[in-house]
């Protein structure tokens, strides 16, 4: 985003994801008339998330056909089944020690399960709060208006204008509208205008 852009810390790259969903706004009106009434004004909220757990290193534009990826890939491995199986015997035996008085002297065979990223994962999000988009994100032409407003936060490469594409989160409803809107643009004449900023 053009705030923070991509922010470096120790040669590291964290990026961060844009979401935004619909609020609504009641206007009531003191005194009826014909052409003064109650309104509703349907608008969109926006909010930037720094991503904790660092991600810039997963981007890869490799595209190979379903048919080449060979069969197995598609299994598990022996190791991913034991531990499946383990994490499923640590849940009933959780479950187990919870509600069975019974039972819980077996509370030191209960595990947490520890993965990679578990330190950046406990620290609070940061949030910048983009604000009140006064768009309507029930129509097409509305959303469109949206992710123009939210591309000022996608970051840029100054020497070229390469468009680094950031995640836009939403609901499933937003994210069929965003979808919706990047298709009525699907035949724009840049990356810009094509809507190909925001994924």
């Amino acid at each position: 985003m053009v705030i923070f852009c991509l922010i470096i810390v120790t040669d590291r790259i964290y990026c961060y994801t844009i979401c935004w969903d619909n609020v609504g706004k009641q206007v009531k009106a003191r005194h009826q008339t014909r052409n003064h009434g109650n309104k509703y004004l349907s608008w969109a909220l926006a909010y930037v998330a720094k991503n904790r757990v660092q991600s810039s290193h997963l981007i890869d534009k490799t595209v190979i056909p379903a048919t080449a990826v060979p069969l197995e890939k598609y299994f598990l491995e022996e190791a991913e089944i034991l531990k499946i199986k383990d994490a499923l015997i640590n849940s009933v035996i959780e479950i187990l020690v919870n509600h069975v008085p019974l039972l819980s002297h077996l509370k030191t065979m209960v595990t947490e399960e520890d993965h990679k990223y578990i330190e950046e994962s406990k620290r609070k999000s940061e949030i910048f709060n983009i604000g009140v988009l006064q768009e309507n994100p029930s129509t097409t032409a509305g959303v469109i208006n949206i992710l123009d407003m939210l591309h000022r936060y996608v970051p840029q490469n100054e020497a070229d204008g390469t468009l680094y594409p950031i995640i836009t989160w939403g609901d499933g409803l937003s994210c069929e509208r965003h979808a919706d809107a990047q298709n009525a643009r699907a035949n724009g004449a840049t990356p810009f205008k094509r809507g190909k900023r925001e994924i």
